[in-house]
Formats: structure tokens, sequence, C-alpha cells
């Protein structure tokens, strides 16, 4: 297992501790960014040795494949100048003992270069994953903000309602006072008596009007006869 992809592993199963014991799921996500971001130059500076690695595993491999192109044509030519066996001998182990480090220095070669790639893909899903919680903890934050403007809205509308009620209330109560001043008007009509009451009433207070009119001129025209 690479460093980046041991610390992937960490990453994730002390997320889930801290998930456990945060408050609210906004803040346990906000954490565990946190910690994953803090984490993140060693990861890359350790991806990158591992890189160096392989890059280091390839050049040594290369420079002894070079060595043993070098031996083979030593010993052509110490066989071409009629070399003395031992010396011929002598080239062709120092030869084959170099091919033989080529094939080894190969496969640590590829074992790094293997290492290396899937440390960069860990990393690479550590940056992924880091992305996908900010991406959760920024929908977090515009679902509480929408359920804060709900409820404000709701409770807007409650106020409306009960305001609406009181102006309700309110109705009644002018209907209530005018229905009271027009039972007065009509008990203060009614306390005059029935319009036929009414009538002669007036009639009679005519009368009395023209009797002491009459009553009046009367005395003066006897007052004026004198």
């Amino acid at each position: 297992m690479s460093l980046a992809s041991s610390f992937l592993q960490a990453f994730r199963i002390n997320g889930e501790k801290v998930v456990s014991h945060g408050s609210t799921p906004l803040e346990r996500i906000e954490d565990n960014v946190k910690q994953a971001e803090a984490h993140l130059p060693q990861q890359r500076a350790l991806v990158a040795q591992e890189m160096t690695a392989a890059q280091r595993a390839s050049t040594n491999a290369d420079n002894k494949r070079a060595e043993v192109e070098s031996l083979f044509k030593e010993v052509q030519t110490a066989m071409s100048a009629s070399a003395s066996a031992a010396t011929v001998t002598t080239l062709k182990q120092r030869w084959l003992t170099a091919k033989g480090e080529v094939e080894a220095l190969d496969k640590i070669a590829l074992d790094a270069h293997t290492a290396a790639d899937e440390a960069q893909h860990d990393l690479e899903g550590l940056l992924s994953l880091i992305q996908q919680s900010e991406q959760g903890a920024q929908k977090l934050k515009d679902d509480a903000n929408l359920a804060e403007t709900l409820k404000h809205s709701t409770e807007l509308r409650q106020q409306v309602n009960d305001l609406k009620a009181g102006l309700g209330a309110n109705a009644a109560d002018v209907a209530a006072v005018e229905d009271g001043l027009a039972n007065a008007r009509n008990a203060a009509e009614l306390s005059k008596g029935s319009a036929a009451d009414r009538e002669m009433a007036a009639i009679h207070e005519k009368t009395q009007a023209s009797a002491a009119d009459d009553a009046f001129a009367a005395e003066l025209a006897a007052r004026a006869g004198k």
C-alpha cells in the first residue's frame, strides 16, 4: 500500500470518528475537510518522493543496461584481439552478471512506477473526496438558509393571519356599535307612540297654536277699540 493510500484510508477512518462526535452535519463535514486540507502538502510531498524514486530506479536500470552493452562490446573486442581465454571469460562473466542486474533493476523500476501511479491515483481520490465534501457542506448551507427562509415566511404568514383576525374582530365591534345606535334611535321613535299618535299630537299642537293666535289677536283688537 502506498503512502498516499495509507493516508486516504486513515482519513476515512478518522473522518468516521469525527462524524460520530461532531455536533451538526455541517460542522462535521467542515471539520473533515479542514483535516484533509491540512495534510495535503505532506501527501503531495510523499507522492513526489515516490515519483522521484521511480524515476531514479528507471535511470539505474538504464545505466546498467548501457553498462551491459559496453561489456558486450568489450567481449567482442577482446575476442577480435585474440585476448587470452581467461580475459575473455572474465569479461563474459562481468557481462552476464550485469545483464542479470538489469533484470532486477527493471523489476525494481516497474514496482516503483506502479507504487507512484497508485500514490497519484490515491491523491487524486483524496482531492476528489475533499471536493465532494466541500460541495456537501455548501449544499447543507444552502438547505439551512432555505429552511430559515421558509421558517421566516411561515412566521410572517401567521402574523398576517393574526392581523386579519384582529381586523375582523374590529369590524364586528364596529357593526355592534352601529346596531346599538340604530336600536337607540328606534327606541326613541317608539317612545313617541305610533305614527297615528304622533300625527294626532301634531294636529293638537297646531290647533293649540292657532287658538293662541286667535286669542291674542282678539285681545289686541279689544284694546285697540277702547
